[in-house]
């Protein structure tokens, strides 16, 4: 009696605790804070969050403004796409954007695995369940008022990278300061929150070591005792080694590089690990960085 309670127990508490870990995404708060990390799920609550380093953060539902799944910031043309109402009708509740550029608005219904529910309304006014793998989503907007908040330098025609802005809204310029970021093992991409312009010397002073196999300990310039792979972000570098990224752009090597990196592109500044592989990771980098 008490063996079959319990096992019904613990099969409950993992039907709540269910999580969904299957992409990275950057959930974006209505305050304008910035989470990222492997998407978190839990069946049976509405709220959403992040799973970073093994460390589980997750948000109300109310409290998000938009979730990203691609690096860079939306154009003013999709923001202007969202409802200008503080109360939507449900129809128009949420806004999806696809990579291919298509924006659906319906209803946000939940997640799946690797999969998201949208109901989107038909000409006949009944709904349509759609379902649409995660690595075909760019954002997933929650609350367009929210969002209108966060990117409100976007809609009035400037442009969030603006060096004379110190608001994290969209993202953090910063000047002589140095930013220290931690930059985790065990997933492919850390949002730094900074952005970058193209053409933008940037430097890093990184310390620290990381595990990309239980028995294999390396620095930031990676390691050396596992053959390379076509599959690594920059073919040309050690497994492990630190590398970066300008919104989706081509990765780029950094390892114990000292002496400043000139940015190839303009939008957000994310930092990672050259491996293919992260769920045997450990540890992290401190990464200072200073333009």
């Amino acid at each position: 009696m008490n063996r079959r309670f319990s096992l019904a127990a613990v099969a409950a508490f993992l039907a709540v605790a269910l999580v969904s870990a299957f992409a990275d995404v950057t959930i974006i708060t209505k305050n304008g804070e910035r989470h990222s990390g492997q998407l978190a799920y839990h069946a049976g609550s509405g709220d959403l969050g992040v799973n970073a380093g093994g460390r589980e953060q997750m948000f109300p539902f109310d409290d998000i403004a938009v979730l990203a799944f691609t690096g860079g910031d939306p154009s003013k043309e999709e923001l202007e796409k969202l409802p200008t109402s503080d109360n939507p009708p449900e129809r128009e509740r949420h806004m999806l954007v696809l990579k291919s550029g298509e924006t659906i608005k319906g209803k946000y219904h939940g997640f799946d695995g690797d999969q998201l529910t949208f109901d989107v309304w038909n000409s006949s006014g009944s709904t349509d369940r759609r379902t649409i793998k995660l690595s075909d989503v760019a954002r997933l907007y929650v609350s367009a008022s929210g969002a209108r908040n966060v990117f409100n330098t976007v809609l009035s025609g400037g442009s969030s990278t603006a060096s004379t802005s110190t608001s994290n809204r969209g993202g953090r310029r910063w000047e002589g300061t140095p930013v220290e970021i931690k930059v985790e093992s065990n997933r492919a991409w850390t949002d730094t929150g900074l952005l970058v312009n193209q053409g933008d010397r940037v430097r890093f002073s990184t310390s620290g070591d990381i595990k990309v196999d239980p028995q294999i300990t390396t620095g930031p310039d990676g390691s050396t005792a596992l053959a390379g792979r076509s599959t690594y972000p920059v073919k040309d570098m050690p497994v492990g080694g630190l590398i970066g990224r300008v919104g989706n752009g081509a990765p780029f090597a950094i390892g114990t590089n000292s002496n400043p990196i000139t940015m190839p592109a303009t939008g957000r500044l994310s930092l990672g690990v050259n491996d293919d592989k992260f769920t045997d990771n450990s540890g992290w980098f401190t990464v200072k960085i200073q333009r």
